[in-house]
């Protein structure tokens, strides 16, 4: 969209409204995968728009931290949320290594060690 950072926004209120603990933890029909696996890529922060285009538009970690092994490569990714309180509802900045983006290709995301979000109370229109 044209506000990324409201579409964060959205994203982090679906998943913790519409995702709990229950007997009907997803809403809807769950039958091939696909909410499960949504709210996963939610809650790592990012998660891919397009299916089958190598990259991935930023969210809101679900956690302050995260570490995903990544076989293929051998190695772990560490996942970083700062300030992550639960009334900072739009990212500041993320940064892939050292490297600020604002979305993250599949290519860059296998070869980083760390991807780190800043979250912020108000949103980033720098």
């Amino acid at each position: 969209s044209d506000y990324p950072d409201y579409t964060a926004l959205l994203i982090k209120s679906i998943s913790q409204k519409a995702f709990h603990p229950s007997w009907q933890a997803y809403p809807g029909d769950e039958d091939n995968g696909s909410l499960s696996a949504w709210y996963i890529w939610s809650a790592l922060g990012f998660y891919p728009t397009c299916p089958g285009k190598p990259s991935y538009d930023l969210g809101i970690p679900l956690f302050d931290h995260l570490r995903v092994y990544l076989a293929k490569e051998n190695k772990w990714l560490d996942i970083h949320a700062e300030q992550n309180y639960s009334h900072f509802n739009f990212v500041k900045e993320c940064r892939l290594d050292k490297t600020s983006v604002s979305s993250i290709q599949h290519q860059d995301l296998l070869k980083a060690e760390q991807l780190t979000f800043t979250l912020s109370w108000l949103p980033n229109h720098s």
